[in-house]
């Protein structure tokens, strides 16, 4: 018998359209050709009119994509290989501190500037995605849209967390207006504001991020039908609220920064240019001819709609609060019966409701409901942080879960390997993702079909692309054995938990769970002295934080 613990702390013509893989930049000049000027960059085009608005729409959004000649990595593979964040830093980049050898990034939420090496961290700053990843794109890695230096921007990780998907817009414009805040957290700069319906940048870069948007939604209408828009029903390609980024369009102007930005993003990092920071009177009345539309009196509504504006993002629930990461799986059995042994890295509050566990394939946009979901009941008291919980065998709080009747078939892990993910339900009823769990090798790519995937393989939701994911070796049985000390912080251990070589599997052989408060395990003799003391210690107060320790056994 074999013991198992762990101690967890918790607090267009002459163009070569080539994608390439950047690599540190030569000092010699930039590496792309024609971004010197917009003469030379829309020559094809200004030699069909030399009045931009008399340019197709087609013509123009073929001329950014085939021009799209790098795709960054979202993260670098090597010391010598530029990725997103090294975009980032150059495009926004901020004033040097009192300290000259540290360099700074603009964050564009908070309007400061902050480290730059702090970076993918949840307490430093992160790619921001203008369009939001859950409004019409979910794709692997390597796709264009992905690292595209024109629809991203740095942001705080902090402040991402209460922005996440919502709609840009103003107060007023889908809820009332006394449901404002403004700043939209005590982090933001001063003109920011939410109504937990919709986020509003500073002033000085609502322009910025409205072009922003009228790129993106031009750059990939073709390939991913993405669309702005006002008006409800919302399908999971449209983004808005149009009318406020027209708004802000017209507000706020083209600065030199935003100039200098698209220069340098040309030249330097992706080879295209945002047409409309170019010629922004000429082509956003092209593309959007209408204009803004207006709200009508009295009404939460846009004059072209035929029913209330609000958003998809709408409601915000508890489960709005959780994020991908929190709620890891730290043993699975594969074997009858199934078993699956989660531990919260934070306290779970009963307004959240439920928790659910499925082994159904997610395509990129959707689960596809050819497997099983299981539903877990938030305890009236809600769930601590540290309190382990678990689905079949021995585990914790195992009578709080119920088969899901109307998600697909019935929940059944396979035992040559699966794919699980757990997640809450957000206020329109989408998936907020906590984590992936993988003991069939890595993840396939969205877009495939139910019978691609089959009942074991899935795609990895966007949100679990950075803290919330594991994949392992085939094994029947699996259990983290990591090495953790008492002084680690949750995103610390976070990606301890997302690392292949701190988990066990095997086959044939099932781990037990050994209770808290029941000693070493009943067969304690065979336990080596070392294994027996941190069973011993299974409770510890440090600090005023409870350290618990977990303990498996593995039965032979």
């Amino acid at each position: 018998m074999i013991v198992v613990a762990a101690t967890l702390f918790l607090s267009s013509s002459s163009w070569s359209p080539m994608m390439t893989t950047v690599q540190a930049f030569s000092s010699t000049g930039p590496p792309f050709d024609q971004c010197d000027s917009k003469e030379s960059y829309y020559a094809t085009l200004l030699a069909q009119s030399s009045d931009p608005s008399q340019w197709s729409k087609s013509d123009i959004s073929a001329l950014i994509t085939e021009t799209h000649r790098t795709v960054l990595p979202n993260v670098a593979a090597t010391t010598d290989e530029l990725d997103i964040l090294d975009a980032l830093r150059a495009l926004w980049p901020g004033q040097n501190s009192s300290n000259a050898t540290e360099e700074m990034v603009h964050v564009i939420y908070r309007d400061i500037d902050f480290p730059s090496n702090i970076a993918n961290t949840q307490l430093g700053w992160e790619r921001e995605d203008l369009w939001p990843r859950y409004r019409g794109w979910d794709l692997p890695d390597d796709e264009e849209i992905w690292t595209d230096v024109h629809s991203k921007a740095p942001a705080d990780a902090t402040v991402r967390t209460r922005k996440k998907g919502l709609f840009f817009g103003l107060c007023g414009t889908v809820e009332h207006a006394d449901a404002c805040f403004q700043p939209a957290t005590s982090e933001t700069a001063a003109t920011t504001e939410t109504d937990g319906k919709i986020w509003a940048p500073p002033d000085r870069y609502k322009g910025d991020v409205a072009r922003a948007l009228f790129y993106t939604a031009a750059r990939y209408h073709a390939s991913l039908n993405l669309t702005l828009v006002d008006c409800p029903p919302f399908a999971p390609y449209d983004f808005g609220y149009l009318t406020e980024l027209l708004k802000w369009h017209e507000q706020d102007p083209v600065s030199d920064e935003e100039m200098t930005r698209n220069d340098v993003a040309c030249a330097d990092w992706q080879g295209n240019r945002n047409p409309f920071v170019d010629y922004p009177t000429e082509l956003v009345p092209l593309f959007y001819p209408d204009g803004p539309d207006t709200i009508v009196t009295s009404t939460l509504t846009y004059s072209r709609c035929t029913a209330p504006t609000p958003s998809p993002t709408a409601t915000r629930v508890a489960c709005n609060d959780l994020e991908a990461g929190d709620v890891p799986i730290f043993l699975l059995n594969s074997q009858e019966p199934d078993q699956v042994v989660m531990f919260p890295l934070v306290d779970i509050p009963v307004g959240v409701e439920y928790l659910y566990l499925t082994d159904s394939p997610w395509d990129g946009q959707k689960f596809l409901n050819t497997e099983g979901t299981m539903q877990f009941q938030i305890p009236a008291e809600g769930l601590p942080a540290g309190v382990v919980f678990g689905l079949g065998g021995d585990s914790p709080l195992a009578s709080a879960w119920t088969q899901m009747s109307d998600k697909g078939n019935a929940f059944d892990v396979q035992t040559s390997g699966d794919n699980l993910f757990v997640y809450c339900l957000d206020g329109d009823d989408l998936p907020n993702f906590l984590f992936g769990f993988s003991n069939n090798g890595p993840w396939l790519d969205s877009g495939l079909t139910a019978d691609e995937y089959g009942s074991r393989h899935s795609a990895l939701p966007a949100p679990l692309a950075l803290a919330g994911s594991v994949f392992l070796s085939p094994g029947d049985n699996c259990v983290y054995v990591g090495p953790l000390d008492r002084t680690m912080e949750k995103e610390a251990l976070q990606e301890t938990m997302i690392n292949p070589e701190y988990f066990d599997c095997i086959n044939n052989t099932r781990f037990q769970l050994a209770s808290q408060g029941q000693g070493t395990p009943s067969a304690a003799t065979t336990i080596s002295t070392t294994a027996a003391m941190i069973a011993a210690t299974a409770t510890t107060m440090v600090g005023g934080f409870l350290l618990t320790t977990l303990v498996w056994v593995m039965g032979m």
